[in-house]
């Protein structure tokens, strides 16, 4: 029952019976904090919360272990090619990322890791796109493509089609 703020510094935990806000100092591993902005802040059914930091990558917290993990996709090439830019829950825990220019992942609890989700090249391709939202519709994703449209992407066929929006397009 704390508010998870994320801000161009990091993320701050607001407490309200205390009225406080404090630093989310928690480390990974290898001894990094979240120092970064922060894109979005989300909590899975599972009750980790997953930070998007785009210029550190995606982090999971655990807050039943008190643990913090890094995830780092792609090659990550200047300037921001393949880091993480947007999260999408869905209700059943699942857990999809949205990257610049790498496309989409999603996370397999079982081997605590992401897999690249590739899209069919016949429908379109999410290559050298910025993903910058997402948003869960049933079978399929809608994502908010900066400088561009909105795309759905159908989660089993694995295949991209336009949303017919054209005043939010660009």
């Amino acid at each position: 029952k704390k508010l998870w703020v994320g801000t161009d510094e990091g993320v701050f935990i607001f407490d309200p019976l205390t009225e406080l806000f404090t630093f989310f100092n928690d480390t990974v591993p290898d001894g990094n904090i979240i120092h970064n902005w922060v894109a979005d802040i989300q909590q899975d059914t599972f009750g980790n919360i997953w930070i998007v930091a785009p210029g550190q990558g995606l982090f999971r917290y655990q807050s039943d272990e008190k643990t913090l993990h890094n995830y780092r996709f792609a090659s990550n090439q200047p300037p921001n090619e393949g880091k993480p830019q947007s999260i999408c829950i869905e209700k059943n825990g699942k857990v999809w990322i949205g990257t610049n220019g790498d496309g989409v992942f999603l996370y397999d609890r079982n081997s605590v890791s992401f897999s690249h989700i590739p899209v069919n090249s016949n429908t379109g391709s999410l290559s050298g796109e910025h993903i910058y939202t997402m948003c869960d519709y049933g079978d399929e994703l809608v994502l908010g493509i900066h400088e561009g449209k909105l795309e759905k992407f159908h989660k089993l066929k694995n295949t991209l089609s336009d949303v017919n929006a054209p005043a939010v397009h660009y």
